[in-house]
């Protein structure tokens, strides 16, 4: 998938599972990075649900959005 693709799915919000593969991550490590606040993309995590804010990760991948490193 491209990000002109992930761009073309409908709604504002995407899936741990729909970005992982553009991060290289789990979408288990990417839900718990959003549950922890870790992220350097807006989420949204209620429970067990995690939502990525479909444009800002967009932009961010492009190289719009300044990415801040979180370190434990």
């Amino acid at each position: 998938m491209t990000l002109e693709e992930l761009e073309a799915i409908p709604g504002s919000v995407l899936m741990a599972d729909q970005i992982a593969p553009f991060l290289n991550l789990n979408p288990a490590t990417i839900r718990d990075a959003a549950r922890e606040g870790r992220l350097c993309f807006p989420s949204i995590a209620v429970g067990n649900q995690v939502r990525i804010l479909k444009m800002p990760f967009i932009r961010m991948m492009r190289g719009e959005l300044p990415v801040t490193i979180y370190q434990r």
